[in-house]
Parts: structure tokens; sequence; C-alpha cells
């Protein structure tokens, strides 16, 4: 699951945790928003998929 999710960054905010990726024209694709108690499941399962 780690290899997954390598380059991928986290902020968190109070609850909530976005995980995002800067993409090469310094923008920021968010991956997924929300609770830090299933979030790296989520994001996951959504990266996988592609």
């Amino acid at each position: 699951m780690v290899d997954e999710l390598r380059g991928l960054r986290s902020f968190r905010l109070g609850r909530i945790r976005i995980i995002y990726a800067v993409n090469k024209n310094s923008g920021i694709d968010i991956v997924t928003i929300g609770p830090r108690k299933r979030i790296y499941e989520e994001t996951y399962r959504i990266v996988s998929r592609r």
C-alpha cells in the first residue's frame, strides 16, 4: 500500500486530512478529503483504480 501512495502528500486540518499531489505545473491535485480515521484506505482504493 505504501508504494501506491508514494508521491502523495497530506495536510491535517483538525480531524480532517487532505491528501494531495503537486503536479508538474506547480499546481495541486486534491485526491481525497476525509476523516483521519479512514482516509488512507479510501485514498488507496482511489489510487489503485487509476
